[in-house]
């Protein structure tokens, strides 16, 4: 289930194109479609502070549907916290002369996590809660608002403009709109840098594969390593992230959990024995149950044995209401450096944790909890180079298979390192070597017969994924398109691997997968499954380095379209209204298609409404209303949040409307509008309104 992301001082991470699900390739190609390029230029500011409002805009080309926006600039220049209360972004139409009419505006939160930010700010990655339906020529503007003060101007992209060159206004003075002079007087004849992501089928597409929302704990560098489905409700995703304590990065973990409705952060210890000398993070998490859950990894400490700091193994337990470390476990004695990859859990009194230790070799750590001790079994060693152990499977106490590579981080080797125990030792059963060096990372067991292994292999100049099977005797490679990192299996005719790509074996061939292109530089190193869902983890590389959690669900997928305009509440609050999942014509309710709105005002009244006769822009109530009466309402809920700030939100399962039954419309191949209204006693009609979702249900 779990394959490392190696820390960048000592291992490599990388970052390629994901692709998903095959099915969906037949409804949508989701990728880059416009790129400007970048130069070491700027045009600007493009930003709202307390003393100016200037706007900066370039015009593309595109047919089809826009979802997500990567926008290249820097600042700011100025004092104070420079606070992002958000970043607006508008579409015009296109005119010979600049932009013309407004067409769409957006206004993403600083606090939504479809922004990313870098703290300076830096480059902005913007997905937008309604994507735009793009005609062809266009213009785009992307402004950052600052609480206060802060400027942030905008790169310039290549040398020759595609279409327009990039032009400016002040919105304050009412100015036309123009082609940026400096303040030297050099005209600016090139575009702005950005980049958009969108679909040319049009329309925002319900994937199999779509990415789940998570809290972005550091803006600039988080990575989620390993995760666990313990139910549809109860899933963990762990990791680290990075953070500046006295002008020094530190590292430290996090663990996130997803609650059937959304991921949130759970607080965990991060052990240090100074200020700002943090390097603690989580390689790998497991669960017995809902209220035993393991997390282990690494941490810098000292010990009575070794009085300097050092990395020793990590292990924090999860209650059902908090992580605590988990006290006595071994150290190592003469030398630091170890760590826990994986865990494996057989019974509640039967854990196994795999890594790395030093005694003062580098030996693999194949360590066994009992219920009450750890205790640490020999595994074989026979290079100076050393040995970890990165992932293992288990199909009984005395049927446990684990795989790894050379010390330091699980480096390449130039031997295959694979272990088996038999309930009483560990022993080397290696496979062929591939390449001139090799790094196994993930493995699965199905049967004493049929056992899978995963990880890359090193030659020069290229570094590929490898895939070997185990059939009862002998080891033996498998050519597979893609993936790499980790393994899950559904049954021996149902495996999934994850990397820079996913890849699928259908019990005779292995096939890539495609589904989150419109993801930039998607990396994923985990993979877990229950009744039929499939959770990946890693990062993605936009403004930083963000975490990344991607969800399958196996159903018949629908288009989902976006329309009408939210209503924004007198506190000053944008709803935003999204979805993930598909949704579906099933009496089983173990997918869900959850129709969110969020950016609401806290501790509101709130309730979503649909119906089945198709979508509608109305004038309403000060807003839109988007759906064509009859309407039917589901239940009063409360945004919960904080009141006065804009951080409440309200969400439902549609899947779970459809099976209960009660609406006989809700059938195969309906077609839904759906909208949310929340209250708000200071609006004249007491009321705001989100946009709308419009989709059909799926078998």
């Amino acid at each position: 289930m779990i394959a490392m992301f190696p820390q960048f001082s000592a291992r490599l991470s990388l970052a390629l194109a994901v692709f998903v699900s095959s099915a969906a390739l037949a409804r949508a190609q989701c990728g880059e479609v416009w790129n400007t390029g970048w130069t070491n230029y700027t045009v600007g500011p493009s930003d709202i502070t307390a003393s100016e409002n200037i706007e900066v805009a370039d015009d593309f080309d595109f047919t089809g549907s826009i979802s997500r926006l990567i926008v290249n600039g820097h600042g700011p220049f100025c004092c104070g916290t420079n606070v992002v209360d958000g970043v607006y972004v508008r579409f015009y139409e296109w005119t010979a002369s600049g932009p013309g009419a407004l067409q769409s505006e957006v206004f993403v939160a600083g606090t939504d996590p479809h922004l990313v930010v870098l703290p300076l700010p830096q480059t902005l990655d913007v997905t937008l809660p309604t994507p735009f339906t793009s005609t062809g020529k266009h213009f785009v503007s992307v402004q950052v608002d600052f609480e206060s003060s802060g400027y942030w101007y905008w790169w310039t992209g290549d040398a020759t403009p595609q279409l327009s060159p990039a032009c400016i206004r002040d919105v304050t003075s009412g100015a036309a709109w123009s082609v940026y002079t400096d303040p030297f007087g050099f005209v600016n004849p090139r575009d702005v840098s950005f980049e958009l992501f969108g679909d040319a089928l049009g329309g925002a597409i319900c994937y199999d594969w779509s990415e789940s929302p998570t809290p972005r704990p550091d803006i600039e560098h988080t990575i989620l390593r390993d995760l666990d489905v313990v139910g549809i409700d109860d899933v963990w995703a762990v990791g680290d992230q990075q953070r500046v304590t006295n002008g020094t990065y530190e590292t430290i973990p996090v663990a996130m959990h997803y609650d059937g409705t959304q991921w949130s952060v759970a607080p965990t210890p991060a052990p240090s024995m100074c200020t700002g000398c943090a390097q603690t993070w989580f390689e790998a998490v497991e669960a017995v149950s809902s209220n035993d859950v393991w997390a282990a990894g690494t941490q810098k400490i000292t010990t009575p044995q070794n009085p300097y700091l050092g990395q020793q193994v990590m292990i924090q337990h999860w209650d059902g209401t908090s992580w605590t470390v988990v006290a006595n476990t071994p150290t190592t004695v003469g030398a630091t450096g170890a760590i826990i990859y994986d865990i494996e859990v057989i019974a509640a009194d039967e854990i196994w944790f795999f890594g790395e230790w030093l005694a003062p070799a580098q030996t693999a750590l194949a360590m066994r909890w009992d219920g009450s001790t750890f205790q640490i079994l020999p595994t074989p060693y026979f290079s100076s180079s050393g040995h970890s152990l990165v992932a293992a499977s288990a199909l009984a106490s005395n049927d446990i298979w684990a795989v790894g590579g050379a010390g330091d981080g699980a480096d390449p080797a130039a031997f295959s390192y694979i272990l088996h125990w038999d309930g009483s030792v560990w022993s080397h059963m290696p496979g062929p070597l591939v390449g001139s060096m090799q790094t196994l990372r993930d493995v699965v067991a199905l049967a004493p017969d049929d056992v899978w292994l995963c990880g890359e292999a090193w030659s020069p100049g290229a570094i590929d994924a490898m895939f070997q099977h185990w059939d009862g005797s002998t080891w033996s490679n498998v050519a597979v398109p893609g993936g790499g990192a980790a393994l899950f299996a559904n049954g021996p005719d149902d495996l999934w691997s994850v990397g820079g790509t996913v890849a699928h074996f259908d019990g005779t061939s292995w096939s890539l997968a495609t589904g989150l292109e419109c993801i930039p530089g998607v990396s994923l190193g985990a993979i877990d499954g229950l009744g039929g869902e499939l959770w990946a983890a890693g990062r993605q590389a936009s403004a930083g380095l963000v975490p990344l959690v991607a969800r399958y669900q196996q159903t018949g997928a629908s288009p989902v379209s976006y329309f009408c305009a939210p209503k924004t509440s007198t506190q000053g609050c944008t709803p935003v209204l999204t979805s993930e999942g598909c949704a579906c014509d099933l009496a089983s309710t173990t997918k869900s298609f959850t129709v969110r709105a969020s950016n609401l005002g806290g501790h509101k009244s709130g309730l979503f409404f649909y119906g089945t006769h198709g979508p509608q822009q109305q004038a309403f109530q000060g807003g839109e209303l988007c759906v064509v009466l009859p309407l039917k309402r589901l239940h009063v809920q409360n945004s919960g949040g904080t009141t006065g700030q804009c951080d409440g939100s309200i969400a439902i399962d549609f899947n779970q409307v459809i099976a209960g039954g009660t609406d006989p419309l809700l059938q195969f191949g309906a077609q839904v509008a759906v909208q949310a209204w929340i209250r708000d006693p200071a609006d004249p009609f007491k009321s705001t309104l989100t946009s709308a979702r419009l989709f059909t249900v799926s078998p």
